[in-house]
């Protein structure tokens, strides 16, 4: 995975980690449940271990995340000692998936030659064969240089020699609109997805998946106004059929009625004089709008 520097790159593979390990959709794609590995030996660990309490992980969920950290002062470089820990990590532990947060704490690269190709690619190819022939996925976070093209994976430190031994890049670019995942593969390559981050539980959501979801939320409105007739119902007797989120309801309700698919029935019920009741518009042309 290679975007810039607190991009989220590290935040994206945890939610992702955590809809592995309860086997949960993921930006709308169904997973497996599976173990995942997770080592980030320059992250902070009370920090980190806050944000995953988050997500109100079950004893046995728990048991499939493994963490790992180093006690190493953030910046300094990870011996092969970590090499073999991660070897026996791999044996003891039996991993389906293992994350490596960032790639170059795991190798030995000399300063200044984050570029060397001929440095580089011997090390990334240690790390990728220790995994593939102990059958387990790898994931390896890499950062982009800060004047490269965010949309293409040659901007990252030392990039040809990594992207060239990985099946799969992904690129994670933090744009003005927002976040945006790019994949390109020797076996898949899908369309940018459009992103949504909610700092609140620290997940993301493909917008597109969000917009299916909308349609459906406002085709059972729809339905439930339907199922109430000429007469119309109000948001309030709306929530207490449906029940959910009463601000989102509410939300899409409004939002019905000024696109013109809701109207005003005026009609009252008993004791319920200041409630407007709603219909469907039955004149309601969806490829007009109106706002």
């Amino acid at each position: 995975m290679i975007g810039a520097p607190d991009c989220g790159k590290s935040t994206f593979l945890r939610h992702l980690s955590v809809n592995l390990v309860r086997g949960t959709p993921f930006l709308g794609k169904n997973t497996r449940k599976s173990r995942v590995a997770f080592l980030a030996p320059q992250e902070d660990e009370g920090m980190i271990l806050d944000q995953i309490k988050l997500f109100n992980l079950t004893d046995e969920e728990e048991s499939n995340f493994l963490w790992r950290f180093s006690p190493l002062p953030k910046g300094e470089k990870i011996n092969k000692a970590l090499i073999n820990q991660l070897t026996r990590m791999i044996l003891s532990n039996k991993p389906d998936l293992l994350i490596l947060d960032t790639l170059f704490d795991f190798i030995e690269i000399p300063d200044g030659d984050g570029n060397n190709y001929n440095k580089v690619k011997p090390e990334v190819i240690i790390i990728r064969d220790i995994c593939k022939d102990m059958g387990v996925h790898v994931i390896c976070v890499h950062h982009q240089t800060k004047s490269g093209d965010k949309a293409s994976v040659s901007s990252g430190i030392g990039s040809h020699a990594i992207t060239g031994e990985f099946q799969t890049k992904l690129i994670l670019n933090k744009n003005e609109t927002g976040p945006e995942l790019i994949i390109r593969g020797k076996y898949t390559t899908t369309p940018s997805m459009k992103l949504r981050f909610n700092p609140t539980d620290r997940t993301f959501e493909h917008l597109r998946n969000l917009a299916g979801a909308q349609a459906e939320f406002e085709s059972q409105i729809l339905a439930a106004v339907e199922r109430a007739g000429e007469l119309g119902t109000y948001k309030d007797a709306l929530f207490r059929v449906m029940g959910g989120n009463k601000n989102d309801l509410y939300a899409a309700f409004d939002a019905l009625a000024m696109s013109g698919a809701l109207e005003e029935s005026g009609k009252k019920l008993p004791g319920k004089n200041k409630a407007i009741l709603y219909r469907i518009n039955k004149n309601f042309d969806p490829t007009i709008r109106i706002f």
